[in-house]
């Protein structure tokens, strides 16, 4: 009996240690983004685009981000926060949406000019 209850203790100890929404998804903390993340598949407006494909994405754990995407070469600086990272000095993106992170997936979406864009990464 002394040992179920022990054992019990710990299971609900371990579920509430466990940051997630309502949906019993882990919610998406910043330093899931930090590393080099490749597009393998991009939609604009709706439709599949191959003109992103091995587009990327490299955050660094000092908040800069560059991107194969941006007007400039230099790293930018960025912030997240609930789902969104702002990208400060790129004129053509300025944020991209957190939709989804799953293993070593990650989708983001964003608008280019007048493009609604979405994109499916791999990390590398």
């Amino acid at each position: 009996m002394r040992i179920s209850s022990i054992f019990i203790f710990f299971l609900v100890v371990a579920l509430y240690g466990c940051k997630s929404d309502k949906n019993g998804v882990r919610e998406i903390v910043e330093e899931d983004l930090i590393g080099e993340w490749v597009i393998f598949y991009a939609t604009r407006n709706g439709k599949m685009t191959k003109s992103l494909e091995e587009g990327n994405f490299v955050f660094q754990d000092d908040n800069l981000v560059s991107s194969n995407l941006f007007n400039s070469s230099n790293s930018l600086n960025f912030t997240y926060d609930k789902g969104t990272i702002n990208i400060e000095g790129d004129s053509l993106m300025s944020y991209l949406k957190v939709k989804k992170l799953k293993n070593d997936t990650l989708v983001l979406s964003s608008k280019m000019k007048v493009f609604e864009m979405e994109f499916y990464l791999s990390r590398q």
